[in-house]
């Protein structure tokens, strides 16, 4: 008797632990009104609002038939307005816990016309919107939202701005209703959450990471007001289930514990500036060919201060813009611009990536020096030679956190293509002249150095995060 007892305090213990794994949490749950206004598009931008909020998977929406039963049953009109001491029954009737009401207060639809005769129609919707806590009757959210759209009649333009303005409440909608959950299990870099795809968890979807520190409790009431949180990291979903999540962690790998809280957060882009050096090979082989000269490889420097920007969840993908400067001390200079696209891949997340870069750009390179030449006639020529190239390349570099807003990277790159213009040349030609002109002349007779920008070359530098 007493191993059959046992035997089913087990059987019990494992229903309950399977059944409670498959439960599903409870969905906030909205009722649209009508939309109100002048204007006959409310009926149809009532019911994009609802469409776009069902397709969030988030939320559970009241079905306009229950709403008739309501109002109905209250003796209200489905078209006319709730007043403030109606909306707490309502509220209570539907079940909801937040009302949303719209009005139309402007609508405009026009042609665009554009160069060559072409053109298009634009269309331009403001809805003020009002949430409303449907359990106090208190308004907690206010605002007039503006949807754009355009297309080749009125009706497509109109359409295109009802989906823009009924996408731009679902996005006030989200922002007061972020999704919430808990981490159930945490293995090195990555936690699993007990929120999936049946509570509108997308991949790419990224939360905060929250410790609980304690209830705030009114001394007067003992009422619970609040909890007392505190941020300690932050995850990207990769994988989603039914029920639960897969997320890797973006901050606080060594932070984050089992059992905290997640919060979603808006996808955040982050601006990062750097400064970094270019090792680029410079070559002398091209010094006056009709006269000789030494073969000679150095390094030139060039210096270069970026910005990048990139969205630290969601893609890895990010891109920026540079301009950069060098010399040689020996007359040889560069000014240039490039643009660059990346990939980075985390190896420890928040402290170590392994980046992929492609970039393009152009560069001017100018030399000035002295000579001997005869070939305008003259003995001693000072000539200061410069040319614009364009230039493509790849390269690999690696990111180390060592302080919390600075970043060390260090790579190495090749150099795919170098297209350069003729050199031309500002001459001051003496004893004898005092004349300045401005030639082009073959690059044979120019005593200048060569700026290789193909093949390798080695790159580091420093990068700050706002």
């Amino acid at each position: 008797m007493k191993k059959y007892f046992i035997s089913l305090l087990a059987m019990s213990f494992l229903f309950v632990s399977l059944t409670g794994a498959t439960i599903k949490r409870e969905k906030d749950k909205v009722a649209v009104m009508p939309i109100q206004g002048k204007y006959a598009i409310k009926d149809e931008l009532f019911n994009e609002v609802i469409t776009a909020i069902v397709r969030t998977e988030r939320f559970i929406v009241v079905e306009r038939a229950r709403m008739e039963e309501v109002f109905q049953e209250m003796k209200l009109s489905l078209t006319g307005t709730v007043s403030d001491k109606d909306i707490i029954q309502v509220g209570k009737l539907l079940s909801a816990r937040t009302l949303i009401f719209g009005n139309i207060t402007g609508y405009d639809v026009h042609w665009e016309k554009v160069k060559g005769g072409k053109g298009y129609y634009s269309s331009t919707i403001d809805l003020t919107i009002r949430f409303v806590d449907a359990e106090k009757g208190i308004v907690k959210e206010a605002a007039t939202l503006t949807g754009h759209g355009k297309g080749k009649s009125k009706r497509a333009a109109t359409i295109n701005a009802i989906r823009s303005v009924s996408q731009n409440v679902v996005s006030s909608l989200q922002e007061m209703f972020p999704q919430k959950g808990s981490i159930i299990k945490k293995k090195g870099g990555e936690v699993y959450i007990n929120v999936g795809k049946d509570d509108g968890v997308k991949k790419g979807t990224q939360f905060d990471v929250l410790s609980i520190k304690g209830d705030i409790i009114d001394p007067e009431t003992g009422e619970v007001l609040g909890t007392e949180e505190k941020k300690v990291g932050a995850i990207e979903v990769t994988y989603v289930g039914t029920h639960f999540a897969k997320a890797r962690i973006l901050k606080g790998r060594y932070g984050i514990k089992k059992g905290y809280i997640v919060k979603e957060r808006k996808t955040k882009s982050i601006i990062s500036p750097s400064f970094s050096i270019t090792l680029i090979q410079v070559s002398k082989d091209k010094i006056n060919e009709l006269y000789g000269g030494i073969s000679k490889v150095t390094y030139f420097p060039i210096g270069w201060l970026s910005g990048s920007w990139e969205n630290i969840g969601g893609s890895n993908a990010g891109f920026g813009l540079a301009i950069g400067a060098g010399g040689n001390g020996e007359g040889l200079t560069c000014l240039g611009f490039k643009g660059i696209g990346n990939y980075r891949l985390p190896i420890i997340p928040e402290y170590f990536w392994l980046y992929t870069n492609a970039y393009f750009g152009l560069v001017e390179i100018s030399q000035t020096s002295e000579y001997l030449g005869d070939y305008w006639g003259y003995r001693k020529i000072k000539s200061s030679p410069h040319s614009i190239d364009g230039f493509a390349g790849i390269s690999g570099m690696a990111k180390l956190r060592l302080l919390p807003k600075g970043i060390l990277f260090a790579g190495v790159g090749y150099g795919l293509f170098e297209s350069a213009s003729e050199w031309k040349i500002s001459v001051e030609v003496y004893p004898g002249a005092d004349s300045t002109e401005e030639v082009t002349i073959p690059d044979s007779y120019v005593p200048h150095t060569d700026l290789n920008l193909t093949g390798p070359f080695i790159i580091g530098g420093i990068s700050l995060y706002f």
